[in-house]
C-alpha cells in the first residue's frame, strides 16, 4: 500500500474511532482488523471499536492492489465509496453510501477513464435521469427513473440491440427493468 493510502486510511480511521468513541462509555475495546488470504495475502484493513466497524476500510484483491475503500461509522457505510479495477489504481465507481446503501451522485467508468454512466441514488434506488455512455465517450442513452420502470428518454441507438427470441430487437435495463427498443 502506498504512502499516501496509509496517511488517508490512518487520519480517516482516527476521526471514525473518535466519532464512534464521543457516544460510548466503553473506548477500551478498539482494534485494528487485517484479514488474510490463506496464501497470507492481506484482502481487508479496517478498525474495530465495540464491535463496530469504525472509520476508512480498504479492501484489497488477490493481487493486495486496491479493490474498494469505504467508511464506517456504527457498522454501516457511510460517506464516499469508492471501487477500482483489478489494476488497483484506476476507478470502477465512485458515490455516496447511507446505511450501507447508494445514495447521491454515483458515476461509473470504464477502464479508459471514460464515463460508462452517471445519475443519481435514493435509498439505493437509481432516481431520475441517468446518462449511458459508450467506452469512446459518446452519450448512448438517458432513462428517466423516475418512471416505476424508467423509461427511456433518449436514445442514440449507438450500440445494435440484441435480438430476443422472436427476433424482436429489445434490450432491458437490468437495474430497473426499463424496456430499450
Amino acid at each position: 500500500m502506498n504512502n499516501f493510502l496509509k496517511k488517508r486510511y490512518i487520519a480517516l480511521t482516527m476521526v471514525g474511532m473518535i466519532a464512534s468513541c464521543k457516544n460510548s462509555e466503553h473506548t477500551d475495546n478498539a482494534k485494528l482488523i487485517t484479514q488474510k488470504m490463506s496464501n497470507g495475502a492481506i484482502v481487508v484493513i479496517g478498525a474495530v471499536v465495540n464491535g463496530q466497524k469504525e472509520g476508512l476500510w480498504i479492501e484489497l484483491n488477490d493481487s493486495e492492489k486496491l479493490s474498494s475503500q469505504k467508511i464506517f461509522l456504527h457498522n454501516k457505510s457511510i460517506g464516499e465509496s469508492i471501487s477500482y479495477f483489478e489494476d488497483g489504481k484506476t476507478i470502477l465507481s465512485r458515490g455516496d453510501l447511507i446505511n450501507d446503501k447508494p445514495n447521491g451522485y454515483w458515476i461509473f467508468y470504464y477502464y479508459n477513464h471514460k464515463i460508462a454512466e452517471k445519475g443519481n441514488y435514493a435509498n439505493g434506488q437509481r432516481v431520475g435521469v441517468w446518462e449511458y455512455y459508450l467506452e469512446n465517450g459518446l452519450l448512448n442513452k438517458k432513462i428517466d427513473y423516475n418512471e416505476k420502470k424508467g423509461k427511456v428518454i433518449l436514445d442514440n441507438h449507438l450500440l445494435p440491440p440484441a435480438p430476443d427470441k422472436t427476433g424482436t430487437s429489445t434490450q432491458t435495463d437490468t437495474t430497473n427493468g426499463a424496456i430499450v427498443k
